[in-house]
């Protein structure tokens, strides 16, 4: 079987092309030796050992790098994410008088209890963590979400 002749010089002139590109690289390669060379140019700089700064250890740090005072109010964040997702459907439950209206606020007086006394662990004492938890307005979200769940609790004991 016989190869047309259009594909041959095509291979022909593809081959050519590499070869003569390569030349210029080749070409530069050569002269950057023969300075380097003629220079005593180090080929590599020596690695020096880089000493850890003695501030970025922190006593108080966790594993994370955050502190205890933010670990544990991301915690009850968490928490109140939760509580205030409860309420809300005990809110669209009671508001649609559904049969399992009362168990869904049931879920979210256990739920603000639970976050309640989280709270409460959190700001015993008087250290350091302490200090800076009270410090965030925390307590008065807490406040405002256990308001909402008594208004709620009347309301539904009104329409009852």
């Amino acid at each position: 079987m016989s190869t047309p002749t259009p594909l041959l010089s095509a291979l022909r002139l593809a081959s050519r092309r590499t070869a003569t590109s390569l030349r210029p690289v080749l070409q530069q390669r050569r002269a950057l030796a023969s300075v380097t060379s003629q220079h005593n140019f180090p080929i590599r700089a020596p690695a020096a050992p880089v000493p850890i700064p003695s501030y970025t250890h922190r006593a108080f740090a966790s594993s994370s790098g955050r502190s205890p005072a933010d670990e544990i109010a991301e915690r009850l964040q968490q928490m109140y994410a939760e509580t205030k997702d409860e309420f809300e459907i005990a809110v669209e439950s009671t508001e649609a008088n559904a049969v399992y209206a009362q168990d869904d606020r049931d879920v979210t007086r256990e739920e603000l209890d639970k976050l309640k006394k989280a709270w409460e662990e959190a700001i015993e004492g008087e250290g350091e963590v302490q200090t800076e938890l009270k410090g965030r307005a925390f307590a008065q979200r807490i406040k405002e979400l256990e308001n909402a769940v008594i208004a709620l609790e009347q309301k539904a004991t009104e329409e009852a």
